[in-house]
């Protein structure tokens, strides 16, 4: 199957059977044109390695969650000018007007609010699948109850509220339902790349073909 030649961080760019080459960082980004700049960062960074694509991926991620929740609702007025208050210094350094500078504790939420877009990004990147179905989500023919059906390995609350740096206590209270939220935001996006990828697989599967059978005629 064309798309078994795809495994996280471990594309080989040496040479395949019969003298020709996998995919190079170059076919990936190639493969992935047209995509939204989420997944194309995500593309890069899980499949080709391309470590260039994780600041962009893990801000594309942050900016997604405060547009998204601030739609929803689950942030105020208050919260969604600190996201972008925050994204502006990240991205163009300590901005010369103090109207753009944070308060400690707004530093602070939105620090938090960064390492929860890295969990998410780790989520997707390194995925841990479920050991008792094997990643099928699926076990003796139902539901597998110990992944809920996704069929990855959850991360355990703890795990999560210590990448956050917070009690377990805050992190429910505060931040878990957020990143379950957003879960299936970054599922979607490797579907995305998911599909440019096999396409640009199968495209170029048919052009050796062709080339193949002009040589015999």
């Amino acid at each position: 199957m064309a798309m078994a030649r795809l495994k996280p961080k471990n594309v080989r760019f040496d040479t395949g059977v019969g003298g020709i080459p996998d995919l190079t960082p170059e076919d990936i980004a190639a493969g992935l044109a047209g995509c939204k700049p989420g997944p194309v960062y995500l593309g890069l960074y899980k499949y080709s390695g391309d470590h260039t694509a994780l600041v962009p991926l893990e801000q594309h991620v942050f900016a997604h969650i405060g547009i998204q929740a601030y739609a929803q609702k689950v942030f105020d007025d208050q919260k969604y000018s600190a996201v972008c208050r925050y994204m502006n210094q990240w991205i163009k350094g300590t901005p010369a007007k103090s109207t753009d500078a944070l308060t400690e504790q707004e530093r602070t939420w939105c620090k938090t609010l960064h390492q929860l877009a890295r969990l998410l990004v780790d989520d997707v990147v390194y995925e841990n699948r479920h050991r008792t179905c094997g990643g099928t989500g699926f076990y003796k023919g139902v539901i597998c109850r110990g992944c809920g059906g996704s069929g990855r390995k959850l991360i355990s609350v703890n795990e999560q509220a210590r990448r956050l740096n917070v009690s377990n206590h805050i992190y429910a209270m505060h931040w878990q339902d957020l990143f379950e939220r957003f879960v299936p935001m970054l599922q979607s996006w490797e579907q995305t790349v998911l599909r440019h990828l096999q396409r640009k697989l199968y495209d170029a599967k048919e052009t050796e073909l062709k080339q193949e059978l002009a040589l015999v005629r």
